[in-house]
């Protein structure tokens, strides 16, 4: 009796073998292509994305606010180091690297919420496609790359209801990447207050505290310990660059206007603008008519945020939603694929009644 169970365990393993191997050459292959695309687009000349992480790392970046931001430099140097290889080939190996890591684990996300190698396949293709759309000139960093990974886990954490560790311990990644982690924090914190009015206990609310206070500490202590001098300022003469919480809405209002405006950037700016109204779109959905409300409420916080403080027309920016949408619009496609398939729980649950 014990040798068909031996048999079956031991085919039970090669099968989960095989489906992460063939999940990490997908990825792979996605993000070779991803990064291909990219450069295309760049018209192969990433050399002042190159500028810009070697600028934090020697600390001259090109806008002080870009200091803190060392996670993806620090890969970049490192695989610099240990291939010896020149500059732009090491960045390519950081990005490249950066995006089969998120598709890494948006495919392993994918997979453990619906146990359906079409979800998970269509999930990886839906944010290929629309990291297709948003990653264009000028600019593109390795910290945007970070984010997508960061995103995914929080995403995936939210909609998925995981442990609040899994949040908390993306929030701590992201203090190293980029201060929108300060936002998290509050977020977690805000969580954690209402918590505490349920529950009587005051673990989540003082872990948010404790994120954002120590977050913010990082982030002060790595600009004033590396950082020189921003060289923004001489290089782009009139141009402040980011700065945190200053108000850009009206700015963000104007060029929404000027896109309606003039037929050449209407056409090019399309798919962009398209991308950000379906975000702001199923937001608004989830929060209002679907289970998904408590996701849609944190993912409408961060669009606010880059809506009244961020460049909207900077559509790197809003690389953070891919992998919502890819986890809510794969979910659609299988609810709607449930009721046709032979022996689904909607069926079973009709024929009981």
């Amino acid at each position: 009796m014990d040798l068909p169970q031996t048999t079956a365990d031991r085919r039970s393993a090669i099968i989960s073998i095989a489906r992460v191997l063939v999940l990490i050459l997908f990825s792979l292959i996605l993000a070779i292509s991803q990064w291909q695309i990219t450069k295309d687009r760049f018209h192969y000349d990433i050399a002042p994305l190159v500028e810009a992480t070697n600028g934090v790392l020697t600390g001259y970046p090109h806008w002080a606010n870009y200091q803190n931001r060392i996670l993806g430099p620090l890969l970049y140097h490192g695989i610099r180091q240990a291939t010896q290889r020149d500059d732009t080939a090491a960045f390519s190996a950081a990005f490249v690297a950066l995006l089969w890591l998120f598709f890494c684990i948006l495919g392993a996300c994918a997979w453990t919420t619906s146990r359906s190698g079409n979800r998970t396949v269509g999930a990886m293709l839906v944010a290929f496609a629309f990291n297709a759309v948003l990653m264009k000139p000028d600019w593109l960093y390795l910290w945007d790359a970070i984010d997508l990974c960061v995103f995914t886990v929080i995403a995936w954490a939210l909609l998925a209801r995981r442990p609040p560790w899994v949040i908390i311990a993306a929030v701590i990644v992201e203090t190293f990447n980029r201060e929108i982690a300060l936002v998290l924090s509050f977020l977690v914190f805000l969580e954690g207050v209402v918590h505490w009015r349920q529950t009587g206990r005051v673990a989540r609310m003082f872990a948010g505290f404790v994120l954002g206070v120590g977050g913010l500490i990082v982030i002060i202590a790595l600009r004033r310990a590396m950082l020189i001098a921003e060289v923004g300022p001489t290089r782009w003469p009139g141009t402040t660059g980011p700065a945190t919480l200053k108000v850009l809405i009206w700015n963000n209002v104007w060029y929404f206007r000027h896109f309606f405006s003039s037929k050449q950037t209407f056409i090019a700016d399309l798919p962009q603008w398209f991308f950000v109204g379906a975000v702001a779109a199923r937001l608004f959905w989830d929060a209002a008519l679907t289970r998904h409300r408590r996701p849609a409420i944190w993912m409408g916080a961060v669009f606010l945020l880059v809506c009244i403080f961020g460049y909207a027309m900077e559509w790197r920016l809003w690389l953070v939603f891919v992998p919502y949408l890819a986890f809510v619009l794969s979910e659609d496609s299988q609810r709607r694929s449930l009721p046709r398939a032979a022996g689904s729980p909607h069926k079973i649950e009709r024929e009981s009644r």
